[in-house]
């Protein structure tokens, strides 16, 4: 009697790019996130700037909001940028970008919330 063959079934794994993760945290942004993106999208023509959320840099990092025309990425972070190791990465990445000519700007969840109007302003 010959042996039958086992044919091995391997599901296709989804490639994990950063193209993907961006859409990925594009599609489930914080409720901060999402507040300051209805605030500069309603600018954007007015300004003349389009900035992106979960915009892709130097196809290795990605910014809450990247606005590529002026060089600028806007950072809103959540409490947990507050530890010790994560500033530490917050700051190598924001060197990392200064030297590649970007602008990081940065505000903490709350300020969104509470004062959007500055925080644009300042943007």
């Amino acid at each position: 009697m010959a042996a039958k063959k086992r044919h091995r079934i391997y599901r296709k794994r989804k490639k994990r790019t950063i193209e993907a993760y961006a859409e990925k945290m594009r599609k489930n942004m914080t409720r901060s996130e999402r507040v300051l993106w209805e605030s500069l999208r309603r600018r954007m023509s007015r300004w003349g700037l389009e900035f992106i959320p979960q915009g892709i840099l130097l196809n290795k990092y990605i910014g809450d909001f990247v606005c590529e025309e002026v060089k600028l990425v806007v950072e809103v972070d959540g409490s947990i940028h507050q530890l010790p190791h994560i500033k530490a990465k917050d700051r190598a990445r924001t060197k990392m970008l200064e030297l590649e000519g970007y602008t990081v700007i940065r505000f903490s969840n709350y300020c969104v919330l509470v004062n959007t109007y500055n925080v644009v302003k300042h943007i």
